[in-house]
């Protein structure tokens, strides 16, 4: 059975912000947004756009659930930013 992680553009996504996250260094969240902004451009239809975000807040709140304090800052911000996405996406929700 495929999960969402099985998906190259998610996988790859995921490859740097587990990186970033291990270092914990919150003025790396430039990093982490351009990962994020080249996962999400990958698919043009706006319904896709929003499904990859979710698969993409799912890992990231695996990662949050798992993170030492210092990590938590930056998955915090790495969650901020999905957020703010999701209203860039829908912004009449």
């Amino acid at each position: 059975m495929q999960t969402s992680r099985d998906f190259p553009p998610l996988r790859n996504c995921l490859r740097i912000l587990e990186a970033l996250i291990e270092n914990g260094d919150p003025t790396a969240i430039g990093a982490a947004e351009k990962a994020i902004d080249g996962f999400l451009k990958r698919e043009p239809r706006l319904n896709r756009r929003t499904a990859n975000l979710h698969a993409l807040e799912q890992e990231i709140d695996r990662q949050w659930k798992g993170a030492s304090s210092e990590r938590l800052v930056f998955v915090n911000l790495v969650s901020e930013y999905i957020s703010a996405k999701y209203r860039e996406l829908r912004p009449e929700q």
